[in-house]
């Protein structure tokens, strides 16, 4: 069991290719989450001619600390100027950029920086000491639990309405009409294309919510106070929190990393999902619940202790079973592949320490994302003392080549620009942005899950209620329910008190 440890040559990871890519690789990953629209997967994309040039124990360790780094480094831009560097980091925006704007960004960077190093190594952990159990746990679950557990996701949203519940539920439902947008997967059909070929493939997720999220952002300043700056104080830059800060965070990461865990090891989830899960597991069980949204730091912490525990737990399928559950785990795949390495049960007996070298090369890029972030982050919070008009053109050139490079289309510019009119509108209309994107990030999963769930019973729905686990995932949502109401009940208590 303890192999990687007893058996492993650790000369392997002092090769100077392999130092040169897990720094490499993680400088690139923390730059690639921080520029709005960019993402792990855009990253490994772009390294993957550099690849055929190394050793494939190279090659995976610089893809594998970029896929790291750059889930810390969504954060960055998430705290600092408010817009999601990834979609890992969208609910990383409802606690962090509320902080950041109170005058502690290097408090909420902190936070950010702290719960993701610990989730790292909790990912790392379990991809050492839990790939065959889980792989085999998560192999078990089908079409109707996955979908139970989308469902769960938009049951738990509901939680996240501000102001109106109805809002929350119309903002829901319109965020579930956009994912569908494009060829139906299993007809064939198009759907609100209105003939336009570029939205076969529907929206693009990183142009709609870098446009959502940013330029909506962009229009708030032009009606706002142009020379305003969210940071005077340069003392308040400091990426760091003191250890009782962390104890406080402690629990929330621990669940964090659980839920990440799971979600990387369940195909077609990732970090988007997993982070709006643990948001709103920590904010259902909360002593303060009415306080997330504000600039709670256990919001932030719940969101960045489960996106980088994805990492390791999505591995955890693709070196035993050749699975890969993330797009960007499906570009490592590529690499290796084309170096004539095949993961897959195989990989263990015929390379352990090619999957040796993978787990001690996560570990310490854990360490590398840690470092770097501990004493360069306050250069990325700096931005923030720049006045309005500084920013603007700065965010909307972001935003806009993020949503371009996505696809190489520019109807995904004018998606992003959509999006933004259209977050506008509903923040002045008091809808529900973060239940807007939330649905909208699941909507595939759901409906696919869904659908093949009634092929396989034939249209009888009882398969949602007759397997072992649907059963679990039902007691987990009225547990939800029920902490949810009693919640809200304790909320409306201490309004009639005030």
């Amino acid at each position: 069991m303890f192999d990687f440890i007893l058996n492993y040559d650790f000369m392997f990871l002092l090769e100077p290719a392999t130092i040169l890519g897990l720094i490499a690789g993680s400088v690139f990953g923390m730059m690639v989450g921080a520029l709005p629209g960019l993402s792990a997967t855009v990253g490994c994309a772009l390294l993957l001619p550099v690849t055929f040039t190394l050793e494939p124990r190279a090659s995976i360790v610089m893809m594998a600390a970029v896929f790291m780094s750059s889930q810390y480094g969504g954060s960055i831009s998430a705290i600092v100027l408010g817009i999601p560097g990834t979609p890992a980091a969208v609910a990383t925006v409802f606690d962090g950029y509320a902080l950041s704007k109170k005058g502690f960004p290097g408090k909420a960077l902190g936070y950010s920086l702290y719960s993701s190093t610990f989730a790292g190594f909790f990912g790392v952990a379990a991809l050492m000491l839990l790939t065959g159990p889980l792989a085999e746990f998560a192999l078990r679950l089908s079409d109707p639990e996955l979908f139970l557990i989308g469902m769960m996701g938009l049951l738990s949203v509901v939680s996240l309405g501000e102001k109106d519940i109805w809002k929350t539920v119309i903002s829901l439902f319109l965020g579930l009409a956009v994912g569908t947008i494009g060829i139906d997967p299993f007809t064939g059909a198009h759907r609100y294309t209105f003939g336009n070929i570029y939205l076969g493939n529907g929206i693009l997720l990183v142009a709609l919510l870098s446009g959502f999220y940013a330029l909506s952002e962009v229009l708030e300043m032009c009606t706002g106070n142009m020379t305003r700056t969210v940071v005077t104080d340069t003392k308040n830059l400091k990426c760091h929190i003191s250890w009782q800060e962390f104890k406080d965070i402690l629990p929330v990461c621990v669940r964090g990393g659980i839920i990440g865990t799971i979600c990387g090891i369940i195909p077609g989830l990732g970090g988007g999902p997993a982070s709006f899960f643990s948001y709103t597991q920590a904010k259902a069980v909360d002593r303060e619940p009415e306080t997330f949204g504000q600039g709670n730091p256990r919001g932030i912490a719940s969101c960045e202790g489960s996106n980088n525990a994805v990492v390791g737990g999505g591995l955890i399928p693709f070196l035993s079973l050749g699975i890969p559950g993330t797009p960007t785990i499906a570009v490592m795949a590529g690499a290796l592949m084309v170096q004539g390495i095949d993961p897959g049960p195989q990989l263990m007996k015929e390379n352990p320490a090619l999957v040796y070298t993978v787990y001690w090369g996560l570990f310490f890029s854990v360490i590398a994302m840690f470092l770097l972030g501990r004493y360069t982050t306050s250069l990325f919070a700096r931005i923030l003392k720049c006045p309005g008009y500084v920013l603007m053109p700065v965010i909307i050139m972001l935003t806009l080549i993020g949503a371009y490079v996505g696809r190489g289309f520019w109807i995904d510019v004018w998606i992003a620009i959509g999006a933004g009119v259209l977050a506008f509108i509903m923040k002045r209309l008091d809808f529900s942005m973060n239940a807007f994107a939330l649905s909208f990030v699941l909507a595939d999963l759901i409906e696919d899950r869904f659908r093949r769930s009634l092929m396989l019973s034939k249209g009888d729905p009882v398969i949602f209620f007759n397997r072992p686990f649907c059963i679990l995932i039902w007691l987990m949502i009225a547990y939800m329910i029920y902490v949810s109401i009693k919640n809200n009940n304790k909320l409306k208590q201490a309004g009639n008190l005030n």
